[in-house]
């Protein structure tokens, strides 16, 4: 979305403008519309003359009649639409090239010999000792994670991740998100954050346990019932992702391997670290509780 202005760029609201209640509640909801006016145009990429866009609110709001005939806007908003959809359809193909070649190269990277991982099928659920704990240990290039899984609160989790990991699954996968004072992100083979294990599950979302802490492990998904390999580790206590992804474990050991790899983080929104951040060696580990 691009606007251009000579008249409004420097006219900023006074506060010595907002007289009586009135005044600071239209003002408050003119700008609570313009806001969400703003997202919409530039989520559709709309470039607009800010003094028209403005003159043409204001005169349709007191009832102004248009300088314009309705043929003329109908001409008008047809061929812009024309030119609209022409333009978007050509950066969707253009995206949708992009990732093609991205798969076409993470493909490639993985390997035949490690294809399998992107064609397994659910496990069933394991049955769990109730006198032990299950620890899952991360051996990476910045040092080790040792996690305390969470059985009781997510089995689904729990079983998938275990199953995997002696699978070999996540030897060799890398953390490819990772956002300061967020998140570090792994478990996609293909190290582009579509890969999964070829199966996808229902979250286990319990309301005792929250992401009130950091590092905590949680399962990233791409919306409900599309949980499957990719996990995350907390960096502080993430409130807003309660109610959305499965809490299944907590660091007990390594947090400071864990500030190593927020040390590395990359800009947002993709996160894509500075470095490579590689898990070597991922494995189980259950020891008898006490």
């Amino acid at each position: 979305m691009a606007m251009t202005s000579a008249v409004y760029a420097s006219a900023a609201a006074d506060a010595n403008d907002l007289k009586t209640d009135m005044d600071k509640v239209s003002y408050t909801l003119g700008t609570q519309i313009a806001r969400q006016i703003a997202a919409s145009l530039k989520a559709e990429d709309i470039e607009v003359n800010i003094d028209m866009f403005v003159r043409g609110i204001r005169e349709a709001l007191t009832g102004k009649q248009s300088p314009l005939s309705p043929e003329e806007r109908d001409w008008v908003m047809k061929v812009w639409q024309e030119q609209h959809s022409a333009k978007l359809k050509a950066r969707q193909e253009e995206a949708a090239r992009l990732r093609q070649k991205q798969k076409e190269e993470a493909m490639a990277k993985l390997g035949k010999e490690n294809e399998w991982k992107l064609k397994l099928t659910k496990p069933e659920l394991m049955k769990f000792d109730a006198s032990k704990d299950y620890f899952w240990i991360l051996e990476t290039n910045k040092g080790t994670i040792r996690i305390k899984l969470m059985p009781d609160v997510a089995p689904m989790h729990v079983t998938s991740t275990i199953i995997l990991t002696n699978k070999g699954f996540y030897d060799g996968t890398t953390f490819h998100r990772v956002l300061a004072d967020f998140v570090a992100q792994g478990g996609d083979p293909l190290g582009t954050g579509e890969g999964g294990p070829g199966y996808q599950y229902a979250g286990e979302i319990s309301p005792n346990v929250k992401h009130d802490r950091p590092f905590l492990l949680s399962m990233a998904n791409a919306g409900p019932n599309t949980d499957g390999s990719q996990f995350f580790i907390t960096f502080k206590p993430t409130p807003w992702l309660d109610g959305r992804h499965t809490i299944f474990g907590e660091v007990v050991e390594g947090q400071d391997t864990v500030k190593k790899l927020e040390a590395a983080a990359g800009p947002p929104p993709l996160g894509k670290p500075t470095e490579e951040l590689k898990i070597l060696k991922a494995r189980i580990e259950e020891k008898a509780k006490g």
